[in-house]
């Protein structure tokens, strides 16, 4: 069995491309005489020239109609990752930001704490000013490389106590900041990339249902990074399995993922069918087609866990779920300084520090 991979809506690492809000990555599990029978059917019912493009048949209803015949028939062949781009960055500054500071990840994780404060600075990303499109550009322009002082430049003192607490840990520290997005003081590539997140949350759910299975991935510039690659194979080589959270991950490959060139394999065209459906229909979703696609997704395609990165502003919080994440917020701040004592000094945190709300 072989599982194509394709991706939609990718942007490299900029997060925040207005009209790309939404990344998608589809994994389809496909044998030759199912690639030539989904392929003859879409050349059957739509004009094609040489290379099926998802694009050009999601923006007319023939095309449209294709796409959902595709999907009602093939869904069970499919797996779907997708993400919030903006809720994406506020994770991954959760991850390189505040996650290095901490003894251990494993409380923040089980409780809940890393989504709490995902959810808030996205929250304030989506409703505030032009000063939170400043303040998430200016870490993502840190963290990519493009400036090292963009986000010590801000005057936190003046914002929300979320992210009064958040510029207090990075700007008291910003070593450890650097030290957790680059190796020998270059930015590493991959660090706000969402592809190999998602990739291997496809390989882990055809991990579940299959002994070993080869891969062929779309030819993007991240995957060609021999390191990036070289550790899905690692895990896949060995068919490692490890509990996180509950779940079993891992997945044993046949042979190293095969990178090709999507105008040179049908199997690549079907999967790019699935991702730029989803895709499409998560900025248009309000359509009927848009409706009956993510209907499909939700229901029978997404992964378990998910490994999609979404926001979810109506969970809502209890107040004494809150009041134990102010205190996870307030106990992260004094051992980051209680670490540095020897070299800083320690203080006092301000009255409108976490802890105090």
């Amino acid at each position: 069995m072989v599982i194509y991979c394709d991706e939609s809506g990718f942007s490299g690492p900029n997060l925040l491309v207005a009209d790309q809000p939404f990344f998608v990555y589809a994994g389809v599990s496909l044998d030759d005489e199912l690639v030539k029978e989904m392929l003859d059917y879409v050349k059957a019912n739509y004009p094609v020239q040489k290379e099926i493009k998802g694009r050009n048949l999601v923006q007319n209803d023939k095309g449209q109609k294709v796409i959902s015949e595709i999907f009602r028939r093939y869904n069970s062949r499919a797996k779907i990752v997708y993400h919030d781009k903006k809720y994406a960055l506020a994770a991954k500054i959760f991850e390189y930001a505040i996650e290095p500071n901490m003894v251990s990840n494993q409380m923040a994780y089980e409780t809940g704490f890393n989504r709490f404060i995902a959810t808030g600075l996205y929250a304030y990303f989506v409703t505030a000013t032009d000063d939170a499109e400043h303040i998430f550009r200016s870490f993502m322009d840190t963290v990519r490389g493009d400036s090292k002082t963009a986000l010590f430049e801000i005057n936190h003192h003046e914002k929300n106590y979320l992210l009064w607490w958040l510029f207090e840990i990075v700007k008291y520290d910003p070593k450890t900041l650097f030290n957790e997005i680059g190796t020998d003081g270059k930015i590493d590539p991959w660090i706000l990339d969402l592809t190999t997140t998602s990739l291997m949350g496809i390989l882990n759910e055809y991990g579940k249902h299959h002994d070993e299975f080869t891969v062929v991935c779309d030819d993007c510039n991240l995957l060609k990074e021999s390191d990036v690659v070289q550790g899905l194979n690692q895990i896949g080589s060995h068919g490692y399995r490890a509990e996180f959270l509950g779940a079993t991950m891992g997945y044993k490959l046949k042979q190293d993922i095969i990178l090709k060139n999507s105008k040179k394999d049908p199997g690549l065209q079907v999967a790019d069918l699935f991702a730029t459906g989803v895709g499409f229909s998560l900025r248009n979703a309000e359509t009927d087609f848009a409706k009956e696609i993510l209907g499909i997704v939700n229901s029978n395609c997404l992964c378990d866990p998910s490994f999609c990165i979404l926001p979810n502003l109506k969970a809502g919080w209890d107040q004494e779920k809150v009041a134990f994440y102010h205190k996870f917020m307030h106990l992260i701040w004094v051992m980051q300084r209680e670490g540095k004592k020897r070299k800083r000094g320690a203080g006092k945190a301000p009255k409108n520090s976490p802890d105090s709300h």
